[in-house]
């Protein structure tokens, strides 16, 4: 059985999918104006057979989207950030067994990229609502990164003995900050919600996890544009019309970063292949029972593979990018625990999460699973 140096202990996992399922073609109304039909007829890959050339334009639509993005659907939700965050981490806690955690000293780390408020932090309000009412509460955001850093927080945290027990969690509603005139971005974002507990004590845990590696650059401010005031975004789904403010804030790529698209994603790739060797250490990647990386499209996938030095289809590498989009920081986390519960990941199995939010921050978390769950 592979070893993690210096692990401390998972106890419990939860997560929240959003209920609101939306299609492709649900989105279809808001580019239909602004979407090249043939531009897309002619920059898609038809080797595989495909014949587009009678599909009508919404089909090329989704045609376009399932091959560029990877995304056949989303999930939206009608819940808070609080709403959904808090019913992640009471499922935590509950497969935890911890009803102590409000007596213990534990501490509460969230990433999110959609909190509102300057104060209480969201931190703050779950540990509050979730922990002891005079807990500590810290909100991060690193972007899609965000649960690596939230992790090696609490990582650094419970091995200085600076707190016994940590919940630690990402929750977002990403498609409130896409960009709905890009068809290149808009259709990618989801939402959801992961939380964890972790202890240094081995007790009951269901993995282990060891040291987690981050890393970052300097900010390229010409990714973040403020492009528009915040203006409503209506869709019809089949659970009813929908309706949300899509943000003033808008992560996009300039016109150069569009040009030099395949350059800059690959790079972005390595970033994040660096991380897991890191994690990794003399580890050999074939130990790897699987990969659950960031789901920033088909290329990106294909381009971690490659730099890792595995066939761009290996199995092993897991998002749920099809079938719920990209839930930046809560994407990977969600990942796991939905995979470890429906398909079951064997007893003593390595898995890594690894994660690259905006280009500029990633990092990688290794886990060893004790059960099956």
């Amino acid at each position: 059985m592979v070893e993690l140096q210096h692990p401390v202990y998972v106890h419990g996992i939860g997560s929240l999918r959003g209920e609101i399922v939306v299609s492709n073609l649900s989105l279809w109304p808001l580019f239909e104006t602004g979407f090249n039909v043939e531009r897309a007829r002619g920059s898609l890959d038809t080797t595989e057979g495909a014949d587009i050339s009678r599909l009508g334009p919404e089909q090329v639509f989704d045609f376009f989207v399932r091959r560029k993005l990877g995304v056949g659907e989303r999930r939206y939700t009608r819940k808070t950030i609080e709403e959904m965050i808090f019913e992640a981490g009471r499922q935590a806690i509950q497969e935890a067994g911890s009803s102590d955690l409000r007596t213990q000293r534990t501490r509460a780390y969230i990433s999110t990229t959609n909190d509102p408020r300057v104060v209480p932090n969201i931190g703050q309000i779950v540990a509050h609502e979730l922990l002891a009412t005079n807990t500590r509460g810290v909100h991060l955001n690193y972007a899609c990164a965000g649960l690596m850093f939230a992790l090696e927080q609490a990582y650094d945290d419970l091995t200085a003995g600076r707190c016994d027990g940590a919940l630690v969690g990402a929750v977002e509603k990403s498609y409130e900050q896409a960009n709905f005139e890009d068809p290149t971005n808009g259709p990618l974002w989801g939402s959801g919600a992961v939380a964890f507990v972790l202890s240094r004590n081995r007790d009951n845990a269901i993995a282990l996890m060891g040291r987690p590696f981050t890393d970052s650059c300097s900010a390229p401010g010409d990714l973040i544009q403020y492009s528009r005031k915040p203006k409503e975004v209506r869709i019809m789904t089949p659970q009813g019309d929908f309706s949300f403010l899509e943000n003033d804030v808008v992560y996009q790529m300039t016109k150069r970063d569009r040009e030099n698209h395949a350059r800059k994603l690959k790079g972005v790739a390595e970033r994040m292949a660096s991380a897991i060797k890191a994690v990794l250490g003399d580890i050999p990647l074939n130990e790897v029972h699987r990969f659950f990386t960031h789901p920033a499209s088909l290329k990106f996938q294909e381009f971690t593979a490659r730099a890792l030095n595995l066939s761009k289809n290996d199995p092993r590498i897991s998002t749920m990018i099809e079938t719920d989009g990209n839930s930046s920081s809560a994407a990977t986390g969600l990942a796991l625990d939905h995979y470890w519960k429906e398909k079951g990941i064997p007893e003593g199995s390595l898995v890594v999460l690894s994660s690259i939010g905006a280009s500029y921050n990633w990092g990688a978390v290794p886990f060893i699973t004790l059960l099956r769950r």
